[in-house]
């Protein structure tokens, strides 16, 4: 299992270096350059791509999805409309941007996963071009391979969804309401899910100093108290026809060992940036993320009471991409920045490690590809 395990990681390795070839030390990405470069990202990051795209039994809903696709392929859109919109079928209850994905790619399986893992790798591009230096985006880059990745080739709707909302968080940051909300809109094509994010938004920068500091304020006092409303909220939701369909697993979990796995995943990421990242605090743009990276508790503690909706914490973990980065740049002393930088990447390789072995529910291990299938 560990071989199985470090087999991911050289590829990780091998894609990160070609990244580190094409964008020297030190290379400054500016607006005349970002928007040629996606060309050179995707390929370094091909051998990922392909990596997904020629699995095959990887990931719980691998399967699954494989029957979907010979169902969906073959579906008319008129008949996708009726069975979907109309005659609430459970069997076309994909969304339409899913189904569509399908329908292109009828002819093969494996040709579709492959243009899924370039699409994802496109959002979380546009998403890490708000960074400035190659290292930001090489940095970013490992975080997504090493958090993400794994995911990506199992809940596969859900991971474009949330690296849609990744790219848009810069229109948060911006202050642009309507250009975020063509992001949650496409999302949404994907995943429904994707709708409570709206409320990232309200987490914008705030000129007025008091007004800041008030929403401030009421974000802690929502986040400390949420475990105590959290269950009344889920009854309520899971009788709303949107979301029901993600509440068919409603069970109760031991609260007590969960509440020391959600400590387990936050604790390591903000403790330093609590500790060191005092100059960070003062770029709103930082202010912004790490106020949606915080939401990472709520939506964690959901997990208490939802075995599903637990996925949805990945919208806000997908700020761990940025967050760590713009606070590594900030650190002014070398000694210090370069001990920092050894702790994420040996944190965020032991966290890979965890969850392909240890909690291996993902179903990532061991490795194979379509080969097997024949």
């Amino acid at each position: 299992m560990i071989l199985d395990c470090f087999f991911y990681i050289f590829f990780f390795i091998f894609a990160l270096s070609l990244l580190s070839f094409f964008y020297p030390h030190n290379y400054t990405v500016n607006k005349n350059t970002a928007n040629i470069t996606f060309p050179i990202y995707i390929f370094a990051l091909l051998s990922i791509c392909l990596m997904a795209g020629i699995r095959y039994g990887i990931g719980t809903d691998y399967f699954s999805y494989k029957t979907i696709h010979s169902l969906l392929g073959k579906t008319s859109f008129h008949d996708y409309f009726i069975h979907h919109f109309i005659e609430n079928d459970f069997n076309y209850s994909f969304e339409i941007g899913y189904y569509f994905l399908n329908r292109i790619f009828f002819f093969d399986y494996h040709v579709m996963l492959i243009f899924i893992e370039i699409l994802i790798l496109f959002f979380v591009y546009k998403g890490i071009k708000i960074l400035n230096t190659s290292q930001e985006y090489i940095l970013a880059t490992f975080i997504y391979l090493t958090s993400q990745f794994l995911y990506s080739m199992n809940g596969i709707r859900f991971a474009i969804a949330i690296s849609i909302i990744f790219a848009g968080f810069k229109h948060i940051i911006n202050k642009k309401p309507f250009y975020f909300s063509i992001y949650i809109l496409l999302a949404c094509c994907f995943h429904k899910t994707a709708l409570v994010c709206l409320c990232f938004y309200f987490l914008k920068p705030i000129k007025n100093r008091k007004i800041s500091k008030l929403r401030d304020i009421f974000l802690f006092i929502f986040i400390i108290s949420f475990f105590f409303f959290m269950g009344p909220m889920m009854e309520i939701l899971k009788n709303i026809p949107f979301f029901n369909k993600y509440f068919i697993a409603y069970v109760f979990r031991n609260q007590n060992t969960f509440s020391i796995m959600i400590l387990f995943h936050i604790i390591p990421v903000i403790l330093p940036i609590l500790l060191l990242g005092k100059n960070c605090f003062k770029n709103e743009e930082f202010n912004v993320l790490f106020r949606i990276y915080l939401l990472e508790l709520p939506f964690r503690i959901v997990g208490l009471i939802n075995t599903l909706i637990t996925r949805m914490v990945r919208y806000p973990q997908m700020v761990e991409i940025l967050l760590i980065p713009i606070f590594l740049t900030n650190i002014k002393n070398k000694r210090i920045k370069s001990i920092t930088i050894v702790y994420y990447v040996g944190w965020y390789i032991f966290e890979f490690i965890y969850y392909a072995i240890i909690n291996d529910a993902l179903g990532s291990l061991p490795y194979a590809t379509f080969i097997h299938e024949f």
